[in-house]
């Protein structure tokens, strides 16, 4: 009994108290830590789920307001029926890029040869010098 007596005395000096605390005591305390973080995490949920509503309806709306005033703006233009027609340099412009791409759909662009079915053919080159 000495012995343990003397242990308590050196525990008490280094700091350290002993406090009685029953078992079902933690378990109460380690109980409501968990609930506590339970309802923490419930309560966040739930106003994240309340955000993400909320934002879908904002979203749903700003996109309806966004709509009707691309329509006013494109009612409102003074376009016509007609559009303006192209520029005469627009018109040769035209006019040239139609003729490349008439003469390119003929032959190949690069002088490749070509077989029926689109496929690039195999390139055999014969030297004159066979000696």
């Amino acid at each position: 009994m000495g012995g343990s007596g003397r242990r308590e005395k050196e525990r008490i000096k280094a700091g350290w108290v002993p406090v009685p605390v029953r078992l079902g005591q933690y378990m109460l305390i380690e109980a409501l830590i968990i609930g506590g973080f339970v309802l923490s995490i419930t309560i966040q949920l739930l106003v994240l789920r309340s955000t993400h509503a909320l934002l879908l309806q904002l979203l749903e709306t700003l996109d309806q307001r966004i709509a009707e005033a691309i329509q006013s703006v494109l009612n409102d233009l003074p376009l016509g029926d007609l559009p303006e027609p192209p520029s005469p340099l627009a018109q040769f412009l035209l006019g040239l890029l139609q003729d490349s791409m008439g003469s390119g759909s003929q032959g190949s662009p690069a002088g490749l040869p070509r077989d029926l079915k689109g496929q690039f053919q195999n390139v055999v080159e014969l030297n004159t010098d066979q000696s």
